[in-house]
């Protein structure tokens, strides 16, 4: 049963990345991923703060957060900047992922612990 609430949490979460990433990413920065990334971390954080079925966190927190939010493709989009003559905006891309992604997450546990 687990193998199928990952698939479908995976599909749905996989073509929401998929049509975010393709409205919002643009040559000089990849908003689209970048946005993606960032709301995944905080709705793990806050999926790891509230007290749900393990059913529903495998929906939802491995499958759907799993397919929505990409280390791989931060990675590449920062190498695709970096190919472009981007280095700059490269850099700031993976750091500002990271140090917002971190606090996200850090804000989302915060309020799932507190409802």
């Amino acid at each position: 049963m687990s193998i199928l609430l990952v698939a479908a949490g995976g599909f749905i979460g996989a073509i929401i990345r998929f049509m975010i990433s393709r409205k919002f990413n643009r040559p000089k920065f990849p908003a689209g991923t970048f946005l993606v990334n960032m709301a995944g971390a905080f709705l793990l954080g806050f999926l790891g703060g509230i007290t749900i079925p393990q059913p529903i966190y495998v929906l939802f927190g491995t499958g759907f957060m799993g397919a929505l939010t990409t280390f791989s493709t931060l990675h590449l989009d920062a190498e695709q900047l970096k190919k472009t003559g981007q280095m700059r905006r490269s850099y700031f891309y993976l750091i500002f992922s990271y140090f917002i992604g971190i606090i996200l997450s850090f804000i989302g546990v915060i309020v799932g612990t507190s409802i």
